[in-house]
């Protein structure tokens, strides 16, 4: 990820139905593009660009629906609907921890997802690049290109070597790849882990959880943090 001094614009996106639009408030830690089949068969297409963030820095921006009578300052008036939230549905992976993959409650789009393997719970997102409106969609470019093994034949990465790109057949160590405030950033979250600040997420019907990490669903299991981590 850069380490430009450039004041940081928000980044923002939506669904297809716009039922769920957001802002991320900071950068992304790092944008990969994932060449490996489980992404294409997830997705669909020939890679995934994932923006991996914390999710505290997720603003859900989604208008809320129209109360059905005006607002009164009167403890009797009918609570305004709350905004529109993400649903979190889990889909197989080949570790035994799931992959939960968030969704519009309307058009089922995939925003974003969390990876549990890799023992973050739900604090770390990895958003869609594609989700991401024109303007926004326009700034962002991969840092690494990660599982080019299994690449479609047509992809060719020669131009993003020569941009200094990390290319690489798997996984990358993160000191070698990240910038200093990125995993600075990762640091936070992994003390706040150790102080019991994140659980995992694991039925999905609406609870809000301890901590920054926002609003989650139910919640059965406290991250293992001995358990060997994921290098993204």
């Amino acid at each position: 990820m850069s380490t430009s001094t450039t004041p940081f614009t928000p980044l923002t996106g939506s669904c297809p139905c716009r039922t769920i639009t957001y802002t991320l408030t900071r950068p992304p830690l790092i944008t990969n593009c994932c060449h490996c089949h489980s992404c294409q068969v997830e997705t669909g297409t020939a890679f995934a660009l994932n923006m991996i963030i914390e999710s505290r820095y997720i603003n859900l921006t989604s208008p809320s629906p129209p109360s059905s009578s005006p607002a009164r300052n009167s403890p009797s008036s009918p609570a305004r609907p709350s905004s529109p939230t993400p649903i979190l549905t889990s889909t197989p992976t080949s570790s035994t921890s799931p992959h939960l993959l968030a969704r519009c409650p309307t058009c089922s789009h995939v925003l974003w997802s969390h990876y549990l393997s890799a023992h973050y719970g739900t604090a770390i997102a990895f958003v869609r690049a594609g989700t991401l409106d024109v303007e926004s969609k326009g700034r962002v470019r991969p840092d690494a290109h990660i599982f080019v093994e299994s690449k479609v034949w047509w992809v060719d990465l020669r131009g993003e070597r020569e941009r200094g790109v990390w290319v690489g057949e798997g996984r990358y160590r993160r000191e070698e790849v990240w910038g200093g405030e990125a995993l600075g950033r990762l640091g936070v979250v992994e003390r706040e882990m150790g102080e019991g600040k994140e659980v995992v997420v694991v039925e999905g019907r609406g609870k809000e959880g301890d901590g920054e990490g926002g609003k989650t669903d139910e919640y059965s299991d406290v991250v293992d943090l001995d358990k060997p981590r994921v290098v993204w």
